[in-house]
């Protein structure tokens, strides 16, 4: 009998826990997952955490950058970066991935 090893996708830390590859592209654009790329998701992970712990400051960026998102709906992200994109993405009726495009551009500025 032959014997085939299984391969179970490589897990990954988000937020201090552990997630499946297949879950941390739902948060990650698909630049981030691949090989060697255990750094850049921690570096993803400590900006956006530092993004979210100062959102009060940085709204007013995120309302440069993005001007048809108002402040309630501003109010309403408080940081999430998923419903920012969502917002973006509603707002601007562009895709998903130019919206995470847009959103990790606006993020590596922020460092």
């Amino acid at each position: 009998m032959i014997s085939f090893p299984v391969q179970y996708p490589q897990d990954r830390v988000f937020r201090n826990r552990v997630v499946q590859e297949t879950q941390a592209k739902k948060f990650f654009p698909p630049a981030a997952i691949g090989r060697n790329s255990q750094s850049t998701i921690k570096e993803s992970i400590m900006n956006w955490d530092r993004i979210e712990g100062n959102w009060k400051q940085l709204k007013g960026n995120v309302k440069q950058q993005w001007g048809k998102l108002t402040d309630d709906q501003l109010d309403v992200i408080a940081g999430k970066r998923d419903k920012l994109a969502g917002k973006i993405q509603e707002a601007y009726g562009i895709s998903k991935d130019e919206a995470e495009k847009q959103l990790t551009a606006w993020q590596d500025r922020q460092k």
